[in-house]
């Protein structure tokens, strides 16, 4: 069904039955909110990173999630601010697939809903997530089931 190479991470869960958080990794705007093909809810979110000159903005997808409570196109959110749950494993929510965040991160302007690329070069308008989160000292949130 996929074909290529990765854009993004993809985080996994062991209980399949657990209701999982998915948080915001910054403050910012939400692009996209809505059913997408091959992920099930899908949020694609502007984020600011740090203050100042040194700002950077990218966006993030979050994909493979139950959208029941989740922010609106054009609603900010906050750092650690939930914006939805993982969608139920093998459901609608997340197009069929297991239960897991698929994650991907890109600079620039655009909507990347594209979770391969059919090349490696096509690789370089993503950015590496774990990377960036340590660049710039953002800590990857963890999710416990309650």
């Amino acid at each position: 069904r996929f074909n290529g190479f990765h854009a993004g991470d993809d985080i996994e869960v062991e209980d399949k039955s657990a209701v999982v958080p998915v948080v915001a990794i910054a403050d910012g705007t939400v692009l996209v909110s809505r059913r997408v093909s091959g992920y099930g809810g899908v949020l694609v979110v502007r984020h600011t990173i740090g203050s100042g000159p040194d700002a950077e903005t990218v966006s993030a997808l979050y994909g493979h999630l139950d959208l029941a409570g989740a922010p609106a196109v054009g609603e900010r959110v906050r750092r650690g601010q939930q914006v939805a749950t993982l969608g139920d494993h093998e459901s609608r929510e997340t197009d069929g697939e297991r239960k897991h965040l698929h994650f991907q991160l890109w600079a620039g302007p655009g909507i990347q809903l594209a979770g391969y690329t059919a090349t490696r070069a096509g690789l370089s308008s993503y950015l590496n997530p774990t990377a960036f989160f340590q660049t710039h000292g953002i800590a990857v949130p963890t999710a416990t089931a309650p």
